[in-house]
């Protein structure tokens, strides 16, 4: 074979080999949606939901992700709409203040006392307003008169009214500016929301928030395995439908992944590079027209 000849047919065989790599690169940035391998670009439009069913949801699959929509944290010059009140944020002061004095610690000490005096006790001592969801009560089949006998030194008050309320199947509320206790039926009617777009750049890690919140954070209390709460996200908004310890917990765990660095966030993103069989052919068919065979290797015509 003359050297122009194996010239022409390297070339031939290059073409192909760039071509490969070049579009397996762009394949290789790829996201996958539903067999097919659609652009990872902020022009993506959407996946639809999944219609939710009666009953039992299914787990979510969180190794097919969804396509990257890239978020924009709030900005000023919102509309008054969107806006709180004056009210609206007095409200929302006094009940962080009830949270925040919940944190003080106190020697707790009850010998057979009735649940309202307990709760009193507490009232007294942290300044805040506690009532008593007698309607509540019923459903669990608990009275104010239900005897307490509790002893804790130096305990976060908060610690220790979960502890005198969790073996009555009880919890509590903060809202409307008091402290209620009522049942953990009732308290999962409580709705919040989380802007993750203070802690995430885009909703590539959107679904792995949701199955990490579902399987670690109270995980037999979500709709996914047979509980009553539910959460979903709707743009960069994480609605919570739970009581009110699962939202501490959930908003310390979002703390927790605010404080990491960014670049610890790794998405797990299914990648794929496709290769074309007509591309396989063709180098099949050079090599073979001009006899272009690997090293070491001698065809037995």
């Amino acid at each position: 074979m003359n050297a122009s000849v194996r010239f022409a047919s390297v070339f031939l065989l290059a073409i192909p080999c760039v071509l490969l790599g070049y579009f397996g690169l762009l394949t290789a940035n790829a996201t996958q949606q539903g067999g097919a391998l659609v652009p990872a670009t902020a022009s993506t439009p959407p996946s639809q939901p999944p219609v939710p069913s009666k009953g039992k949801e299914k787990k979510r699959d969180a190794t097919i992700p969804i396509p990257i929509v890239v978020w924009e944290a709030p900005k000023n010059g919102q509309p008054a709409w969107l806006q709180r009140s004056v009210e609206d944020e007095l409200s929302i002061k006094m009940e962080q203040a009830i949270r925040d004095r919940l944190n003080q610690r106190l020697d707790v000490s009850f010998t057979a006392q009735p649940l309202s005096a307990a709760m009193k006790f507490f009232s007294q001592e942290l300044k805040i307003p506690i009532l008593i969801d007698d309607k509540a009560l019923e459903e669990e089949n608990v009275t104010q008169d239900e005897p307490i006998t509790f002893k804790l030194d130096n305990a976060r008050a908060i610690n220790a009214i979960e502890l005198i309320l969790r073996p009555l199947q009880l919890t509590y509320i903060v809202g409307n500016e008091v402290m209620t206790i009522t049942s953990k039926k009732t308290a999962a009617n409580i709705t919040k929301h989380y802007d993750l777009s203070t802690i995430f750049p885009d909703n590539i890690l959107s679904g792995e928030i949701v199955e990490l919140i579902e399987e670690m954070v109270a995980s037999d209390e979500w709709q996914v395995s047979g509980g009553v709460s539910k959460l979903r996200m709707f743009g960069s908004i994480l609605v919570v439908n739970a009581p009110e310890e699962t939202h501490l917990a959930i908003a310390e765990l979002l703390r927790a992944i605010a404080n990491q660095p960014k670049s610890n966030m790794k998405p797990r993103i299914m990648r794929k590079i496709c290769i074309n069989p007509l591309w396989v052919a063709w180098v099949a068919w050079v090599a073979a027209r001009f006899r272009i065979m690997p090293l070491g290797f001698t065809p037995h015509l």
